[in-house]
Parts: structure tokens; sequence; C-alpha cells
């Protein structure tokens, strides 16, 4: 899922010579010295290379072997004339829980009855036999590609070294997805800690982006706070004015860096450039992110991922579609591109990449939360190449946006992210307006009475808390049959699951829950002070004295149907 190389040996020959190489290895005198060697196989060939083994080690009592109870007893009959030390695993279970039982004989059944498992084929080998020369070329071609196998089956992912892009292929067309950053090496963690010491004490300063020029004499300065730390600024930026929207939108029709211009492949060209420069700003576009959005790294790196995916793959798409026969494509013109607060480096890139690749010039008005992030992630599209005139970046209030671009007769479409009313009155307002939006609605998990319930647990907290639940696609609502709303267990998981989730700051790297943009109000408020008849919290929230952006994740119990909580 991570888009991470896999650890296991990709086929059944180097498994089993990686399984001889550990024996050979476990032999060592210096090793049988201080462990226990336990061999657990049924595979005859390489229990009899264990006992050599073990023989030339003068092993004694350091070793002995495993098998399962019931399995091919006479291998462990046949063993028993080469030693006494054996050890028979047997599951055991009340008969209450055979059904588990059966579970784990379904799973033997199905691991020996495979093509290349030498107990589908043991009842059949002889000296001599098609199935004994099988099985010994088998083991003959393990033992002979041992020592050549590499030390890990993989090359390890490691953002402390590997920023630069990978080489493009042969057939630039060729997609895969962006590997996430896997935390779970411990350099990766480093890397991660370096982000926070080099954002959480900057301060960066953002002019206008207009006509190809920086813009800031003049213009309103305002402020980018930390909600991870209320009344810590992390960025200044310009905010443009009528005029500075009106002159980017002239620039934006008049194209005068010829980007509509181009062919698809050559501006396909520039934007995978883009793309490996977002693979080198990983780490500012976290910590721009972490500074104005409160996002956690771990939240934040797979929209890094998603925005490199937007940027490889729209430009091919763009490529394909104009060279289909019988179709004509081309740009439609004038892109205004308004994105949100709450995936400020995805939701904008895909919109952005979208556009420029389609042939579009671009004016980008980011939410004026996070227009930090916004401007690292233009940043890294005007290194890769794209004329500054044909992406410009326009900080300024909704309503200004609202008058100057989305309902100008210019812009030739609006691709928004945000909420159901916004979109709805700029649709009364505008109704020819081509609008390209997605908001937010009631979500919810269903979980029935033969859903894994820890999965779904897992599932249910991840969809509502992560991101502090500030996505369209937060779980809202969970609706459980009958079961499992009965089932005190569930209950007592659940909500044990829900006060276990750490909150906090950003920049503590083992929060799970990130500080809300901005503290609660309005409908968030209502509904978190709402106590009446009919409503229970099975965990209450509870707002931290110290940061008014912070409040821990709570779950209303038995919601009535039409309830404020419910439709809300």
């Amino acid at each position: 899922m991570g888009g991470w190389p896999q650890a296991p040996f990709q086929t059944k020959t180097e498994t089993d010579a990686n399984f001889k190489r550990m024996l050979r290895e476990g032999m060592r005198a210096e090793n049988l010295a201080a462990v226990q060697l336990g061999i657990g196989s049924h595979n005859l060939f390489d229990i009899a290379y264990a006992l050599v083994l073990a023989s030339e080690s003068d092993a004694g009592d350091t070793v002995h072997f495993e098998m399962l109870e019931g399995m091919a007893n006479h291998q462990r009959r046949a063993l028993e004339e080469h030693t006494r030390d054996i050890l028979l695993y047997a599951p055991a279970c009340r008969r209450e829980n055979f059904i588990y039982a059966i579970g784990y004989l379904i799973r033997r059944l199905d691991e020996n009855t495979g093509p290349e498992n030498f107990l589908r084929h043991a009842f059949r080998i002889g000296a001599d036999s098609p199935e004994w020369r099988g099985l010994e070329q088998a083991f003959l071609g393990s033992i002979a590609i041992m020592d050549n196998l590499p030390d890990t089956p993989h090359r390890t992912q490691n953002r402390m070294e590997d920023a630069t892009a990978p080489e493009l292929s042969a057939d630039w067309r060729e997609f895969t997805n962006e590997p996430d950053t896997d935390f779970a090496l411990p350099q990766n963690s480093e890397w991660a800690e370096g982000i926070v010491a080099q954002w959480r004490d900057r301060v960066t300063d953002i002019p206008l982006h207009i006509a190809g020029e920086d813009v800031s004499a003049g213009r309103p300065v305002r402020e980018s706070t930390d909600p991870s730390r209320p009344g810590t600024v992390v960025a200044r930026y310009r905010e443009a004015n009528g005029d500075d929207l009106a002159r980017a939108l002239d620039c934006a029709q008049r194209d005068p860096a010829g980007w509509r211009a181009m062919n698809y492949d050559e501006r396909a060209a520039i934007l995978a450039r883009a793309a490996d420069e977002l693979r080198q700003a990983r780490a500012d576009l976290i910590g721009a992110a972490m500074a104005a959005g409160g996002k956690t790294v771990a939240e934040v790196d797979p929209e890094v991922s998603e925005a490199i995916d937007f940027t490889e793959f729209y430009p091919r798409t763009a490529s394909d579609l104009s060279k289909r026969p019988n179709l004509r494509a081309r740009g439609k013109g004038v892109v205004a591109v308004v994105s949100p607060w709450n995936f400020p480096i995805a939701i904008p890139c895909g919109g952005v990449v979208a556009a420029l690749a389609a042939g579009n010039t671009v004016i980008l008005k980011p939410a004026s939360d996070t227009v930090l992030p916004a401007h690292v992630l233009c940043k890294c599209f005007w290194r890769a190449g794209v004329p500054r005139e044909a992406l410009q970046l326009t900080p300024c209030p909704g309503r200004l946006a609202g008058e100057h671009l989305v309902g100008h007769p210019d812009v030739d479409m609006v691709i928004l992210t945000g909420g159901n009313e916004t979109v709805q009155s700029m649709l009364e307002a505008y109704p020819n307006l081509n609008l390209l939006a997605e908001t937010g609605g009631k979500n919810a998990i269903i979980v029935t009475a033969m859903a894994d319930r820890d999965q779904a647990i897992k599932h249910v907290l991840h969809s509502a808390f992560s991101h502090a639940g500030q996505k369209c696609s937060a779980t809202s609502l969970l609706l459980l049959e009958a079961e499992v709303f009965d089932n005190p267990k569930f209950k007592r998981n659940l909500r044990d699951a829900v006060e276990s989730l750490e909150v906090g700051s950003a920049w503590e790297l083992q929060t799970n829950v990130n500080p809300l943009i901005r503290p609660p109000k309005g409908n968030l408020q209502e509904a978190l002070q709402e106590e009446a008849l009919g409503k229970e919290w099975l965990v209450p929230p509870v707002p931290l004295a110290d940061n008014l952006h912070l409040v821990t994740p709570a779950v209303k119990w038995n919601v009535q149907p039409g309830a404020p909580t419910h439709l809300t």
C-alpha cells in the first residue's frame, strides 16, 4: 500500500536458498555457543542437509528439529533414527473453539498442496522416481545460488540519501505510484526529526507572483500562524488586491510565455521535471504544511506522494488524449484553482497540474491559512521550467476572489474544493460557471455482525480522527448492526482505542491527532457542547487548556435518527 519494496524474496528457490544459508550460518561454532538452534522443516533434503552440517560442526545437543504432529509422521519416524531431539507442534483448543482449529487446518492444507511444496510430492517419491529427480533438482538449484543471494532482498528506502528522482524509463509514459516514506526504518525517523529542526522556528516571507514578477511593495502583509503554537508566526505573505487580480488575469489570457502554444509532449517534459522537483522538495513541503496547517509528518508524507502522482499521471493522460484518432483535445484557456487548507499540497497540485497539462494558464488562489505550502509548491513548478506567467500565485480574501476571479467572464474554468454552501452560492450567483468542485458530505462506516471488529475499530479511528477529522471523507457517522451495537466488548474496545490516541502538537512526532486549523466554532462548537436527552458521550471531548486548537477525539453513542449530530 505504501509503494515500498518488499522484504520477502521473490521466488521459492531464493527462499529455499536463504533457508540453507541460515542453517550454515547457525551452525558456525561461535553461533552455536550462543544459541540453541531449532530447525523446522518437512523437506527431507533440507533436514538431511541440516543433519550433515550438525555432524560436521559437532553440534551435539545444541540443535533440535521441529515438526508438526500428524503431518507426514513417517518422516518423523525416519528422522528419529538419526536424532532423538525432536519437538512436535500440535494445535490445541477447547471444543467450543474448534472452528478456529479448522482455520488452522485449512491453512496447512493450502500450503502443503502448493505446486512447489515438498509435501505435495512426498507420498510419491521413491529412489530415482520423477518426483525424486524434480525435488533433487530444486534442492541443487537452491544450493547453487546460496552464496549469490544479497544480504537483504531489496534496496532499503532512505529519505536521508534518496532525495533525487529515479531515472526516467525509456518509455516515459509508464506510470507507477510514488512510494510513501517507510517510517519503520530508523534513518527515516531521523529524517523526520531533521524536518522538525529545520522548520519549527523558520519564518518565510512570501511576495505575490503576478505576470512573472514578485510583488511586495504597497500590499497588505498578512501573517500565517502555527496551529500547534497559537500566535507563533511562520510566514508573512502579501495579499492581492483587485488590480493585482486584474493584472494576473490579463497575463493569463495573453500567455506571453507561450505555454498554450507548446505541444503536449513539450509540456509533459517540463511537468516530468516538476515531479522530480517535488520529490527533492518532499521535506520542505512537509515542513511547510506542518508549520502553517498543523499537519503531522505521517499525514503530509502521503500527500506529497499523491502530488507527485498527479504530476506524473496527468501529463501522460493529456498527451495520450491528444494522440487519439478522431479526437481533438485542447485546453479551456484560463483556469482559476481555489484550493483548501486541509490538504494544502495534494489538492492545489492536482488542480494546477491537470490544468497545465491540458494546455491552460493557471491562477492559484490558496486558502489564506496555508499560503506557505502553496508557495513552496509553486516554486517546484517554476524551477522545473513552468513559466511564471503560466502559473501565478495570488493569495487574497475569498470575497475578492469571488468578485474578480470566479465570476469573471474571462476565467474559462474554476477548480474548487470547499463547502457545499460555498459552491451552491457560487452557482446561484453565476449559473453558467464552468465549475469542477469537490465538497464534503456525511460519511458513514457500516459495521455488520460479520465484520472483523478489531479491524473495523482500527479503520474507524483512521477515517474519523486522522487529520483531526478535517477532511471531506472523514467518518462522521458509525452505523452498527444490532449484534455489534449491543456487544459490550466492541463498545469497550472502541472507547479504549479512541482514548489511546495521542493528541498534541504536529512538532511532536508521536502525535496521532493534530491541532484543528482554528478553535471550534459554529456547528462544531455546538456539537461538542450538546448534552441533550438521549445523547451519551461514549468518549467526551476534552479541550486542552494550553491550546484552543486541540480537542481530544470524541464519540457520541446511541445518537437518534434526525438529531443534529446525525444530520450535520
